[in-house]
């Protein structure tokens, strides 16, 4: 199976901010017990990366993406650390080239029609509607209706 079916699969993406080396081992053995096999590991803090790295080592099983990537050096870093999917909560064409180029899944924010569509036409495999919790169910329903061929998360 590949990422895009395994995500729409499980259907939940646990996002884990404020990741370090001492709480990324057991968040991540938590989430695989209660038989969610899958993490977005967020990038704003300054020990994000060094966990991401120690998930992929030691979680057996474990998909691991990075989160809250917004530039292409942080893109790099995460794919040089071997996330296996890459999230930003907005629209950026440099994130998305360099996980095509590596052949990495990629995960665009967009927010408005206009911003979903064009990340989707750069080529990001999957759009997270952010900040959805915002807007609700109902925005996204509403977005799904005109543009059913865009993969949404939200």
């Amino acid at each position: 199976m590949d990422l895009f079916e395994f995500i729409r699969s499980i259907t939940i993406v646990p996002v884990i901010r404020g990741a370090t080396v001492d709480n990324i081992i057991p968040i991540g053995l938590a989430l695989q017990q209660g038989g969610i096999p899958i993490m977005e590991i967020t990038m704003e803090t300054r020990e994000a990366l060094y966990a991401l790295e120690k998930a992929v080592l030691e979680l057996e099983g474990m998909v691991v993406g990075a989160g809250t990537v917004i530039d292409s050096e942080t893109a790099q870093r995460v794919i040089e650390a071997e996330a296996q999917f890459v999230v930003s909560p907005s629209f950026s064409v440099d994130v998305i080239q360099i996980a095509k180029k590596r052949k990495i899944f990629s995960v665009a924010g967009g927010l408005t029609p206009t911003e979903i569509v064009a990340a989707f036409q750069c080529g990001a495999d999957m759009i997270k509607v952010f900040p959805a919790s915002t807007f609700g169910p109902k925005y996204i329903q509403q977005i799904k209706e005109p543009l059913p061929h865009i993969p949404l998360m939200g």
